[in-house]
């Protein structure tokens, strides 16, 4: 009888797991950043996975540094993948790991209007200060895309 439901079962599953990842990358596009433009600045932090904690403590430093609200979520994967959303009047960061690499987080700046673009030394100050409180994080390698 197990073996008679295993294969509807394993459909039913993965049909679960395309609609999630759809859904996930749908509410990361459609929030704040995604406004289908190429991000402003953006950075590719690699840290294992065993600090992920730590980041999210010095990400909501930066946060509370520089009045962002913020919003984190491991989109019931149980940690395996997160994505963690920074947003203030201006400016929305969102910070996500890369699937499959547990290793690679992906840090993007978007503006909160295009059309009303902020000046580029208050987004080199953000970015700045935020390269200094990971680098807090010991072995983290920051790679600055621009």
């Amino acid at each position: 009888m197990f073996d008679e439901c295993k294969k509807p079962i394993m459909a039913i599953c993965l049909c679960l797991s395309a609609l999630f990842a759809t859904l996930a990358c749908a509410l990361a596009s459609s929030v704040g950043g995604g406004n289908g433009l190429a991000p402003v600045r953006s950075l590719t932090l690699t840290i294992d996975k065993s600090q992920r904690e730590e980041l999210f403590d010095r990400l909501q430093k930066f946060a509370d540094e520089h009045a962002f609200e913020t919003q984190l979520t491991d989109f019931n994967t149980n940690g395996e993948n997160f994505q963690f959303w920074m947003s203030r009047e201006d400016i929305f960061i969102t910070a996500g790991d890369v699937p499959p690499d547990p290793t690679l987080v992906y840090i993007s700046f978007d503006w909160k209007h295009p059309g009303d673009p902020v000046d580029e030394e208050v987004v080199d100050d953000l970015l700045n200060d935020l390269k200094d409180i990971i680098n807090e994080i010991p072995n983290v390698t920051i790679t600055e895309e621009k």
